[in-house]
């Protein structure tokens, strides 16, 4: 019986002892288990971090970028409308010129028209003056009257080459003259001239010049 009391006080420390270390050994496997899973949520932590500062970052250079457009529409917004005001302004001056040739062109044509058959000679103010009535009212009459001022103006001389369907076609000789030695005023009063007297002819409504195109003046049909 002594023996057995002995027993029992040796197996109660020792189950004691085991257990204490059963349950040291689960605690310690559930620390680690548990510091695992908290490195594990700071890293996912982190990274969550990293990514909303990402995110941030983008949102903010997106901004800035949205900012700068939106001056920048405004900017030309402001710019089309300056624009559009000019236009008005502009396409307003352009009706207005428009009715004044056309009245003028309208006056001219009845003063033209007045005259009857003429030779119109160039002036300095750019248009044409009436100088007289050709002796021969034809085409190629018209040509040689005008030559002849033309000639002791030192201007370039006309070749006559037909009459088609009211179109009086003419080629220049010394064409250069025209082109590059008269000035674009020059040159728009020489031809200005030649259009006036060919198309003061009942048949002929239009003078098609056929020559080198210079600096100055380009060939072509004009119709007065």
């Amino acid at each position: 019986m002594k023996h057995s009391h002995l027993l029992l006080l040796w197996y109660i420390p020792v189950m004691f002892l085991f257990s204490y270390c059963v349950t040291s050994t689960e605690t310690r496997n559930q620390l680690r288990i548990a510091n695992a899973e908290l490195r594990e949520m700071r890293k996912q932590r982190d990274e969550a971090r990293a990514k909303v500062q990402s995110l941030y970052e983008e949102f903010e250079q997106m901004q800035n970028q949205y900012l700068d457009e939106i001056h920048h529409l405004e900017v030309e917004n402001k710019d089309l409308l300056e624009f559009k005001r000019r236009y008005d302004l502009l396409a307003s001056t352009c009706d207005e010129w428009e009715l004044r040739y056309s009245e003028l062109k309208e006056w001219a044509d009845d003063l033209v028209s007045g005259y009857g058959p003429g030779i119109w000679l160039p002036s300095r103010h750019g248009w044409p003056l009436y100088d007289r009535t050709p002796g021969q009212p034809t085409p190629r009459g018209v040509v040689e009257e005008l030559n002849a001022s033309f000639q002791k103006a030192d201007n370039p001389l006309l070749t006559y080459k037909q009459t088609e369907e009211g179109v009086a076609y003419l080629g220049l000789e010394n064409a250069i003259k025209l082109t590059t030695m008269m000035g674009s005023f020059g040159a728009h009063a020489y031809m200005q001239s030649v259009i006036f007297s060919l198309t003061s002819l009942e048949e002929i409504d239009c003078v098609d010049f056929d020559f080198e195109e210079g600096d100055h003046a380009t060939p072509g049909k004009f119709c007065r």
